[in-house]
C-alpha cells in the first residue's frame, strides 16, 4: 500500500507562505522493475496516479509551473497533481531533471558503476567526492541543479513543482545536509519532496520535517 513520507504533511506548516517556493519531488509509486535499474518504460501503478492526485490537492500554494523529467512516469505524477490542485497549464520538460544530467556526464560510463554498485552506494561515493568515471561529485552536480532551480522560482506566495527521480533529489539533499554515507532509511521515498527556497545570500529547505540553510557562495564556487 502506498502512502506519504510520514513527514511530507508536516513539511506543508514549516514553509513560508509569503515566498517563492519550489518542490523537488521523486515521481509517485510506480510498478515493481526487474533490477536496480528500471527502465524508461517503466509506468505508475494506478496507485500512484491517485497518491499524486491527492498530494497535489494538499499543496496550498497557486502552482505557477511544473517541470518534470522526460520519463513517462515523472510526467504522469506531474499531470496527475495538476490535475489534483485543480490548476491548468502544461508540464515542461526539462533534462536537467534526469540523467546525463547533474550528477552524471556521460552515461555510458557510468552506468556500469551504477549497476555495480546500486543508487544508494553511487550517490554515497559521490557525496564523498570519489571520482567515478562520467560523473560529477554531488558538490559539482549540486551547484548547477541549484543555480538552474534559482532561476526557476514562480512570484512570491506561489509554487513551482519539479518531478524527478531518486538519485537527483538524493544527490541534492544529501550534498546539502552534508552527509557522506546513506542508508536505505535515507533514501526518498516515492513522492517524496524536498521543499527551496531562497534569498539574497541562502538556500533554504525543508526535508522530513527538519529545516536548514546553505550559504549559496558555497555553490558558486563548486
Amino acid at each position: 500500500m502506498g502512502k506519504l513520507h510520514p513527514q511530507q504533511r508536516a513539511a506543508l506548516d514549516m514553509v513560508p507562505a509569503d515566498r517563492p517556493i519550489l518542490l523537488l519531488i521523486r515521481h509517485s509509486l510506480r510498478e515493481d522493475a526487474n533490477n536496480l535499474m528500471p527502465g524508461f518504460a517503466v509506468p505508475l501503478t494506478a496507485e500512484g496516479v491517485t497518491m499524486a492526485r491527492q498530494w497535489g490537492s494538499e499543496i496550498r500554494w497557486g502552482i505557477q509551473a511544473v517541470h518534470s523529467s522526460q520519463w513517462p512516469r515523472c510526467v504522469d505524477t506531474a499531470e496527475a497533481m495538476i490535475v489534483g490542485a485543480g490548476v491548468h497549464g502544461s508540464v515542461q520538460i526539462e533534462d536537467k531533471l534526469c540523467e546525463p544530467g547533474c550528477y552524471v556526464t556521460e552515461m555510458k560510463l557510468a552506468g556500469p558503476t551504477f549497476a555495480k554498485l546500486g543508487p544508494i552506494e553511487f550517490i554515497s561515493r559521490l557525496l564523498q567526492s570519489e571520482h567515478l568515471s562520467g560523473t560529477n561529485t554531488t558538490r559539482k552536480g549540486s551547484a548547477h541543479l541549484i543555480s538552474w532551480l534559482r532561476n526557476r522560482q514562480p512570484e512570491p506566495g506561489r509554487i513551482n513543482l519539479f518531478v524527478t527521480h531518486d538519485t537527483i533529489l538524493a544527490g541534492l539533499v544529501y550534498e546539502l545536509l552534508g552527509k557522506q554515507r546513506l542508508s536505505r532509511e535515507d533514501w526518498p521515498w516515492m513522492l517524496e519532496g524536498v521543499f527551496l527556497w531562497f534569498d539574497t545570500e541562502s538556500i533554504h529547505w525543508v526535508w522530513r520535517g527538519e529545516s536548514g540553510e546553505r550559504h549559496l557562495a558555497d555553490y558558486e564556487r563548486a
